[in-house]
């Protein structure tokens, strides 16, 4: 009976987002076809159209404005980092949503608004593989999904680029909701392993994630394609957590 009430509640979930009545981010009542009410649809346009480094991701004044967070020197390992948005409401939601109440279709949904962000489309033209964060075996297995693979397969089909996966995630880490950076290091530490380097020599790699926070994870990824001698890194996410780099979300 417990398995027939969770089979029940992934079919409810499911169409709600293919159908919904209401706000896919807030609950609000919608007319038929609307996967957003006004207020969350304003809101998350506003969101993605705010200018950020295309260095770091982080929120700048205006376009090529100087970046507070990295002054212009982004993160080690990375050429560029591209984000949807920052982890605020109502992408918080959604991003919520998609990784733990069977919502992967938000993941689409989300991958579909980015796609038609100029700096989407011209991180997508300076990409020749798409390499989504792999999570454990353990842990996709009681998620039943690796919601970086489906924004990554989305965004794929949608900008005629392969996706595949070099490494695998050999530690089941603990979910990433540290306080210090050095925490969140230490927990992503040989982490990952990679299995098919050659998937990533010689190519343009942007690697794809839903939230990053201080990057720990990313940077993790990163260091093992690095041997593999990739031609660039780059890195394309959701939401980008702590903008201000004063405090951590549980992400």
């Amino acid at each position: 009976m417990r398995i027939l009430g969770h089979i029940h509640d992934i079919a409810r979930d499911l169409l709600d987002l293919a159908y919904p009545g209401r706000c896919v981010a807030c609950g609000v009542a919608v007319d038929l076809g609307n996967r957003f009410c006004g207020d969350c649809d304003y809101q998350l346009v506003l969101m993605e159209q705010r200018p950020q480094c295309m260095e770091c991701g982080a929120p700048v004044a205006f376009d090529d404005a100087p970046c507070q967070r990295c002054d212009g020197r982004g993160y080690r390992l990375f050429d560029r980092m591209v984000r949807l948005s920052i982890f605020e409401s109502p992408v918080r939601e959604l991003v919520t949503r998609f990784k733990y109440y069977h919502g992967w279709p938000i993941g689409e949904l989300l991958a579909d608004r980015a796609m038609r962000l100029k700096r989407v489309q011209h991180l997508m033209e300076e990409t020749d593989l798409l390499v989504p964060v792999p999570l454990h075996p353990l842990r996709q297995m009681v998620r039943g999904f690796n919601q970086a693979q489906v924004f990554a397969s989305t965004v794929g089909k949608l900008a005629g680029k392969r996706v595949a996966c070099p490494a695998i995630r050999v530690r089941n880490t603990k979910h990433q909701t540290f306080h210090h950076k050095s925490e969140r290091r230490r927990n992503v530490r040989d982490a990952f392993a990679l299995i098919s380097p050659r998937l990533v020599t010689g190519k343009r790699v942007t690697l794809v994630d839903d939230v990053f926070t201080t990057a720990s994870t990313l940077k993790e990824l990163a260091s093992i394609l690095k041997p593999a001698d990739p031609l660039s890194i780059n890195v394309l996410t959701i939401a980008m957590a702590d903008p201000k780099n004063y405090r951590f979300e549980s992400v």
